[in-house]
């Protein structure tokens, strides 16, 4: 909780700051950045990449936290989860993650197809110029496994938002989101979003909406969190992303 992790490198293996094997992490307001995997999960890796013994995801929750500037050298550039991991994201930020191949921000399952069913909840969070190499600039999802993508904005990221290994993207479910390519399920275009991260309030950076934003007021209120990435209270129906525009920050 109101952590701040910095500047880690996993030389040989995944999960530049934090690697959970079958274990529990919970993270909140917390920053992750500028961390490096030389395979994947440059910020934190749920599971990782198999060798002799038995590695398994386990159980992640992220709330109000900001990933940026962390680097895979192969999946999943801010975030990792595979081998049958389960991640649910909430009102958090995902911006300027590199990955050396796909899912720039968010990789979910294990490219080669053998995972037994990986599955990430993503809610009320924003997630923008992030690069991959290969598809999934956002997010990708592997073939088994399974993402859940709702009030979100997935935008602007390199190499598309959304990618998965099923075309038609099947294993993925979701509303009211907003894309910048057309490559998210459910979505409609991102207008409004500030250029850069800034010191908005609350302990973490985010991507304030400018006026008008198709983002505002726009979402699924029976989805909406209370507050939003600032602790600032939202208001209903609320808005798309991890800023809610106009809200009352704690303290004022």
């Amino acid at each position: 909780v109101s952590s701040v992790l910095y500047f880690n490198i996993a030389r040989s293996g995944s999960g530049g700051a934090i690697f959970n094997n079958q274990g529990t992490l919970t993270l909140r307001d917390c920053t992750v950045q500028n961390n490096m995997a030389n395979k994947a999960g440059g910020g934190i890796a749920n599971g990782g990449t198999p060798t002799d013994y038995v590695i398994l995801g386990g159980s992640v929750t992220i709330t109000n936290s900001m990933f940026a500037n962390n680097m895979a050298q192969s999946y999943g550039g801010g975030f990792h989860n595979a081998y049958e991991g389960t991640a649910t994201i909430t009102n958090s930020t995902f911006a300027y993650n590199l990955a050396g191949r796909g899912g720039g921000a968010i990789y979910n399952g294990v490219y080669s197809g053998d995972d037994a069913g990986s599955s990430v909840q993503v809610n009320n969070s924003t997630i923008t110029a992030n690069v991959a190499a290969q598809p999934g600039g956002g997010i990708y999802n592997a073939e088994g496994s399974t993402v859940t993508l709702s009030n979100s904005v997935v935008a602007f990221n390199t190499s598309g938002d959304c990618a998965a290994d099923d075309a038609v993207m099947t294993n993925w479910d979701g509303s009211t989101n907003l894309d910048s390519d057309g490559t998210c399920p459910d979505s409609a275009p991102m207008t409004g979003l500030d250029e850069q991260p800034g010191r908005n309030g609350g302990p973490t950076f985010t991507y304030a909406l400018l006026d008008g934003s198709s983002a505002t007021n726009a979402g699924d209120p029976t989805l909406c969190p209370s507050t939003d990435q600032r602790g600032a209270v939202r208001s209903a129906p609320c808005d798309i992303g991890a800023f809610e525009y106009g809200a009352e920050l704690p303290g004022d």
